[in-house]
């Protein structure tokens, strides 16, 4: 995996990612080996189980590659862990009896014919979007990077490396899952073949190994339901959810969320600002309904509440699958703005989901 193809998927994405175990300096095409900067294979973390690994929050999804090179076996897994940022898992695969330590650096692993897969966790502020559209980052960077769709997942195909875009963690914007494949020799054909034996474990087998069935992951563009016959989880296309509920045949779970708002965990309004934000919700509901928000402060008085819209609607509307958004500020749920400094609660009521957050005001 080459640093210079790495940096512009870095710019494109706004993500910090790790250097895998291949990575590259900048070289010129002259230069043979193309070494680059020496990079410790303690950059990637610790030695660790699989098992292990996968224990950590959030990576329980993390699957090796089926199809590998008949002379090349697993020879390491290394595991990063920081609560509050990130997850990574590298697996390096090099021939038999080659193995790794703390004390090389990625010079050993030159034309040995092996490959790294780095499985990754990141996780942004709570109202931030982490997840990207790879097609639009492989358009306006077409000289370096094509567009595949693998397994279902949007992915960037590279000459030595492809990243898979496995979507949002719990199905939250703000945590974002993603693969890296990378090699020093392999080119982007043996990688591919690599690339499409990794799988996501079914809905089902996610249920049974004891995941929540609210936290099952689903591929891009399908949504999570729950069977009405057996209470199993399913993940269905996004064009059938509606049908599916009307026929009874399973229920999604309804998401409401909201974004572009300044929480008491990544900074402050200041008084006299206006406070924009964006709604949104992802489930079962009519057309002819409303959010609620309430603001309160820290003596639980009621110091703001959007405006209550009167509609007209039909006696006999039906509930149905839908994503809806809503702005504050500059629409017709009303205006927000704070003019005492202190802490603040905000309440956001749907039907009967219920979104609370803490927010400061200062000077």
């Amino acid at each position: 995996m080459k640093i210079p193809i790495l940096v512009i998927i870095l710019l494109a994405f706004s993500l910090l990612a790790e250097n895998l175990p291949f990575a590259e300096a900048r070289c010129t095409p002259s230069e043979n080996p193309c070494l680059g900067q020496e990079i410790p294979v303690s950059f990637m973390g610790k030695e660790d189980s699989l098992e292990r690994a996968k224990a950590m929050t959030g990576m329980w999804w993390v699957s090796l590659p089926t199809k590998v090179p008949s002379n090349l076996t697993l020879a390491s897994t290394r595991v990063k862990d920081d609560p509050t940022c990130c997850a990574q898992i590298t697996a390096t695969y090099l021939p038999r009896g080659i193995t790794v330590s703390d004390n090389d650096t990625n010079y050993k692993f030159v034309n040995l014919d092996g490959f790294s897969v780095t499985y990754r966790k990141m996780i942004g502020a709570a109202q931030s979007n982490l997840t990207r559209n790879m097609e639009e980052v492989a358009r306006a960077n077409s000289n370096s990077f094509s567009f595949a769709i693998i397994n279902g997942h949007q992915a960037l195909i590279l000459p030595n490396e492809i990243q898979i875009n496995y979507g949002a963690c719990m199905s939250k914007t703000n945590c974002w899952l993603a693969i890296d494949i990378g090699s020093w020799t392999l080119d982007s054909t043996k990688l591919m073949t690599i690339a499409k034996s990794i799988f996501m474990p079914s809905p089902l087998r996610q249920f049974k190994s004891g995941i929540d069935a609210n936290k099952i992951e689903c591929k891009q563009d399908f949504q999570l339901v729950i069977k009405s016959n057996n209470g199993h989880p399913a993940c269905v296309k996004l064009s059938s959810i509606s049908k599916l509920y009307e026929r009874g045949w399973g229920v999604p779970f309804d998401k409401l969320t909201i974004y572009d708002f300044v929480d008491s965990t990544i900074g402050a309004y200041k008084t006299g600002q206006e406070i924009e934000f964006t709604i949104k919700f992802d489930g079962i509901s009519t057309d002819c309904s409303y959010p609620i928000v309430t603001v309160k402060n820290h003596d639980g008085k009621t110091v703001w509440q959007s405006n209550r819209l009167v509609l007209l609607c039909d006696s006999d509307e039906k509930l149905h699958y839908s994503i809806k958004e809503w702005k504050v500020g500059h629409s017709n749920l009303g205006d927000l703005i704070i003019n005492a400094t202190g802490r603040y609660a905000i309440k956001v009521e749907y039907g009967k989901n219920i979104l609370e957050k803490d927010f400061g005001v200062i000077f």
